[in-house]
């Protein structure tokens, strides 16, 4: 039977029944999940209830061959692939259901015991490794793609970004996956290697242990240009694991060079856990690491500006040492100056100097302290704000800059023409 599209009010829903002879396949209107590229919905096969992800505008060929290298993959914690089917506008890949749904689901709604916690966290490793050893590398690897089954086994699932690697080559990546958990070098579309997949492990670790998902506040371009050039990087809260912390740093390294490959994550697993064993109160210490990241999330690093602390001190020594951005560079060095004077507007804090940051200008932190003075006592008095100031190369002093609010053009016998 062929297949029927039926539009309901609220969306449109797919029905598959025996999709051809060879293949007892069945697709139900039940949607279970839907991303970029798809939709899942519940069916059968053989008798057997499976998930069914259906994807529309696709290259049916290099799906096709994708999975049926994915087909041979057995692992405990790898999805199982059962049926592939081609259609001219869209193919159906029918798979293992996971009744428990994903991991960053489960996480924000959960706590995690703590045996099964790090149990999960082997799984993952166990997985990864397995890839790995088998040439394939994920390229999306993150929470909503980690699933959970009746028996509390992880299954690392949406395989339509892995590519195979030959060991010695690195390839370029295209711009595909979730920013979030993307590798610096791949938001920077550089060549990549395997490492891609250890620094998105890294955000998933980060992202059980707070329960959110990271950088969820930032928006899609400050995640590619911050995290890109290593300026935004993962805060954490100041009683986590020292070990396991340092475990999730050496993941999410911006070299690629300095990330461990899971075999060694897998080999030092005792050292990892060793803090966290140590841990009591378990389920009231994830608490208060999933409030404490809210604060991370919402203000630390992503709030409405991240420019305020980590984005500015980080970027500006390396945007100095280019000097073709000297156009990035003051806005930066305004950006600086909103938070040291947040009395006083961008536009005021403009005419202090346009040549350099005071971190480089001798002349600097007194013509801002000055203008600020200035400003202040001009808003007292009622009178305007005035642009044109002085911009002698002797520095400025605090006590003449009082006799200068009045709105007399200055003249000649002043001195400062």
């Amino acid at each position: 039977m062929p297949l029927e599209r039926v539009e309901p009010e609220s969306q449109t829903q797919w029905y598959v029944n025996s999709l051809d002879n060879e293949e007892n396949c069945e697709v139900s209107e039940k949607r279970i999940g839907w991303g970029a590229r798809g939709e899942v919905f519940e069916g059968k096969f053989n008798g057997k209830i499976v998930a069914v992800k259906k994807s529309t505008n696709c290259d049916g060929g290099e799906i096709s061959k994708e999975f049926e290298i994915l087909k041979k993959l057995k692992h405990r914690n790898i999805i199982e692939f059962f049926y592939f089917q081609q259609k001219s506008t869209f193919s159906l890949i029918f798979m293992e259901y996971c009744e428990k749904g994903n991991l960053s689901d489960y996480v924000r709604a959960n706590v995690i015991d703590k045996t099964m916690w790090m149990e999960w966290i082997r799984q993952i490793t166990d997985g990864m490794l397995y890839l790995h050893e088998n040439k394939i590398i994920h390229r999306d690897l993150k929470g909503p793609n980690i699933l959970i089954n009746s028996n509390d086994i992880l299954r690392i699932c949406d395989f339509g970004e892995s590519r195979g690697y030959i060991e010695s080559i690195s390839q370029k990546m295209t711009f595909r996956g979730t920013f979030n958990y993307m590798a610096p070098e791949v938001l920077q579309e550089k060549k990549y290697s395997k490492k891609v997949d250890v620094y998105s492990f890294g955000m998933v670790l980060w992202e059980m242990l707070t329960g959110h998902t990271p950088f969820s506040k930032c928006n899609l371009h400050r995640i590619i240009y911050a995290v890109g050039r290593g300026i935004l990087t993962l805060a954490f809260p100041p009683n986590s694991p020292r070990n396991f912390e340092r475990l999730i740093r050496l993941c999410v390294s911006y070299n690629s060079k300095l990330r461990p490959s899971f075999k060694y994550i897998q080999s030092q697993f005792d050292i990892w856990f060793m803090d966290i064993m140590d841990i009591e109160n378990w389920e009231g210490q994830c608490n208060e690491w999933h409030e404490y990241s809210k604060e991370i999330q919402y203000g630390k690093i992503c709030k409405e500006d991240p420019d305020e602390k980590l984005y500015v001190k980080k970027s500006t020594p390396r945007i100095l040492f280019n000097p073709q951005r000297k156009y990035v560079r003051s806005a930066l060095e305004l950006r600086r100056r909103a938070v040291l004077f947040s009395s006083s507007s961008s536009s005021d804090l403009n005419e202090t100097c346009n040549s350099s940051p005071s971190d480089f200008c001798r002349y600097c932190r007194a013509r801002s302290s000055d203008t600020l003075l200035l400003y202040t006592r001009r808003r007292r008095s009622g009178s305007p704000f005035s642009k044109s100031r002085s911009r002698s190369n002797s520095r400025p002093q605090s006590e003449d800059v009082g006799m200068k609010v009045s709105n007399e053009k200055p003249t000649k016998e002043d001195g400062n023409i």
